[in-house]
């Protein structure tokens, strides 16, 4: 069993031209990649850059839905019409449902809270493809019957969410669903320039920060590289299992927040995209350096 791994952002047009599938999108099929893993965390930022007490995670089914991409144009009597086909199917729902309750479980080993699966959903109004999608999570539930778990209208939870994100632990939806999640969940944590997410499902992994490549930042030399920096240490966490690699990179990045001195303009800060980098770098190294001699590198086990 050999395990690849790749990470980077990737880019795509804004209106991309007639049958363009987007890098990532076309990636993730052609390695089963599922499941898109996002974290959403407080970090030591002021109240108004990052809500305190928030950890949570999102699992975004990622092979399904509206990101099928199967669109076609009809001409009647209204004009052009447009008809987007929303792929839902069981085989995918139960899989990436089964993949958030095992998140639960086993963020329970390393998490306080109780642990939770949050089911974001809009089955009153797409009846068919998300009460598919319920139903398989519901289903699911039953095989966990240690792990709490509801189900939120996607609208709702939204209003939910923002007024109160801290009580929320694993939060499971369709591809698109997923997606506007965790966008709109990076502002409370620092925004999208803190965040990273892992796309899993086999032996090959592609990590990623969730903000793709922001062209309106090239060559200002700006750009916050911490979420580059935690999507690398996703895939080192998955290469080595037993190395505390994300522990330690976390831990760096905290203390340079907390220092408030090297940050980039998008978290309130002065600091160069290479300066916040040599910074989470250096503190990083030392941790990583004590706990060699301490022999504290390993997890337990």
């Amino acid at each position: 069993y050999q395990r690849r791994v790749h990470g980077g952002a990737a880019a795509t047009p804004t209106i991309p031209p007639p049958g363009y599938v987007t890098p990532i999108v076309a990636l993730r099929h052609k390695f089963g990649l599922f499941a898109n893993v996002r974290p959403i965390q407080s970090v030591p930022l002021d109240d108004v850059t990052s809500r305190s007490n928030v950890d949570m995670v999102v699992v975004r089914e990622n092979t399904e839905c509206l990101y099928a991409g199967k669109e076609r144009f009809e001409v009647g009597t209204q004009g052009k019409t447009v008809v987007g086909e929303r792929i839902i199917s069981e085989k995918a729902s139960m899989r990436i449902a089964k993949h958030a309750f095992q998140m639960a479980r086993k963020r329970r080993e390393t998490h306080s809270k109780e642990p939770h699966v949050t089911v974001v959903h809009k089955a009153n109004i797409l009846h068919a493809s998300d009460g598919l999608f319920l139903e398989c999570a519901r289903k699911v539930a039953k095989e966990f019957p240690d792990i709490s778990c509801d189900d939120q209208l996607i609208d709702s939870f939204m209003y939910k969410v923002a007024s109160y994100p801290a009580r929320y632990d694993v939060v499971l939806a369709p591809n698109t669903w997923g997606n506007i999640i965790s966008n709109a969940c990076a502002p409370m944590v620092g925004g999208l320039g803190m965040v990273a997410s892992v796309n899993e499902g086999g032996p090959t992994i592609i990590a990623e920060p969730v903000h793709g490549t922001p062209p309106h930042l090239e060559g200002k030399k700006i750009a916050n590289p911490i979420a580059t920096m935690r999507a690398a240490a996703m895939i080192a966490s998955n290469l080595l299992p037993n190395l505390n690699v994300q522990y330690f990179l976390e831990t760096a990045v905290k203390q340079v927040l907390q220092e408030g001195v090297t940050l980039t303009p998008d978290i309130g800060g002065t600091s160069s995209t290479d300066e916040v980098g040599a910074a989470v770098i250096e503190r990083f190294s030392a941790l990583l350096s004590l706990a060699l001699e301490h022999e504290e590198v390993f997890r337990d086990g």
